[in-house]
């Protein structure tokens, strides 16, 4: 394994990888691009609030596609296997910005 360094929403992450950093950094910077979006939506939520929405927003779509009618051939198998992982590791996230959001309201 491989670490990867990313910035997602202006906190530096190094994560563990065994696929392509180019494409995980892709995925940070989708991620990013979304929680920024998301923020901007809604100015008053918390970062903890904006990684659910944005985590949501990106599982939806991913199923969504996994769900369509294909346009091209593709590996619908792959896809779903693609936004479980997603989905599992968006929970672990969340799960690790639940314990910094106490942290910081418990200081």
């Amino acid at each position: 394994m491989k670490i990867c360094e990313v910035d997602i929403y202006g906190d530096i992450y190094s994560l563990r990888v065994d696929m392509d950093e180019n494409f995980v950094r892709e995925l940070a910077r989708m991620v990013d691009s979304r929680m920024k979006e998301v923020s901007n939506a809604s100015p008053s939520a918390s970062p903890l609030q904006v990684a659910v929405l944005a985590a949501l927003d990106l599982a939806s779509e991913s199923l969504a596609a996994a769900r369509e009618p294909a346009q091209a051939p593709r590996n619908d198998e792959g896809l779903i296997e693609l936004a479980d992982e997603v989905s599992k590791r968006a929970d672990a996230m969340l799960e690790k910005l639940k314990g910094l959001d106490n942290q910081i309201h418990n200081a």
